[in-house]
């Protein structure tokens, strides 16, 4: 098994964004160009049907670090997020929407801090007072589940998260859309790392095209919600049988 080098592999899922897929490029360079960390970036085309793949065949030819990976159809970030790991060069991932949602600086924050704790929390500050009521509402509906979960009250849920990429590449997403992130703020937990919270801004502009906030996503939370209590109570019952097996040799 080949060991990951330190550094950052940074995944850009992108569905029908071939407005914006070249200027979220162009920040993640500039944000990190002057940076000492290593990186590599992913452009992930989640089957498109504009002509976002072209662009994105244009961008990598002017940048040696860039790998353009092509998906027959809308599999969601979740599923990006993890081919990527399994190809990737570094030890930390990070996934950053190719709508150009995400500004220089909150790039830049986290690519900074990649290295600074096991994983990494991008805290959306101004995603509440820009977005819908609807979403508002999805929003604090993931914090609270993820509350009965993790047992952590945290600021974020469903923001960019920096990832250890080796623990990504082996675990078997439960969920391969929105609500990935969940699943894996849980695993994060059960395998006790630590975190550190990075405030990031957000495009208010941009941040509308997204379907994250639909009916169909949030009876997706809840069942990936429900298959997640039944994993962490098989951990834990495994973990209570271990410690009874050992106390008894």
């Amino acid at each position: 098994m080949k060991k990951l080098k330190k550094g950052l592999s940074i995944v850009v899922p992108a569905l029908n964004e071939e407005n914006f897929i070249k200027n979220t490029i162009i920040k993640i360079n500039s944000s990190l160009k002057n940076n000492s960390l290593k990186y590599e970036i992913f452009i992930v085309d989640d089957g498109s049907i504009d002509k976002t793949y072209q662009q994105a065949i244009r961008i990598s030819k002017k940048n040696k670090k860039i790998r353009i990976l092509k998906n027959k159809k809308n599999y969601g970030m979740g599923y990006s997020l993890k081919i990527c790991a399994k190809k990737a060069k570094y030890n930390k991932i990070l996934l950053i929407p190719g709508d150009d949602s995400f500004s220089k600086n909150a790039i830049k924050n986290l690519a900074f801090n990649s290295n600074k704790a096991d994983f990494i929390i991008g805290y959306r500050i101004n995603y509440f007072e820009i977005v819908s009521v609807f979403r508002k509402i999805t929003f604090l509906g993931m914090k609270f589940l993820a509350f009965f979960l993790t047992g952590k009250i945290l600021k974020e849920v469903n923001g960019s998260i920096v990832y250890p990429t080796k623990i990504i590449k082996y675990y078997n997403l439960k969920s391969l859309r929105y609500n990935f992130s969940i699943d894996l703020l849980n695993l994060m937990f059960l395998y006790n790392l630590n975190y550190k919270i990075v405030k990031v801004l957000i495009n208010k502009k941009t941040i509308y095209n997204t379907n994250a906030g639909t009916f169909k996503n949030i009876f997706s939370i809840l069942i990936t919600w429900i298959k997640l209590l039944f994993f962490n109570l098989f951990i834990f019952i495994g973990i209570k049988r271990l410690k009874k097996f050992n106390q008894n040799k």
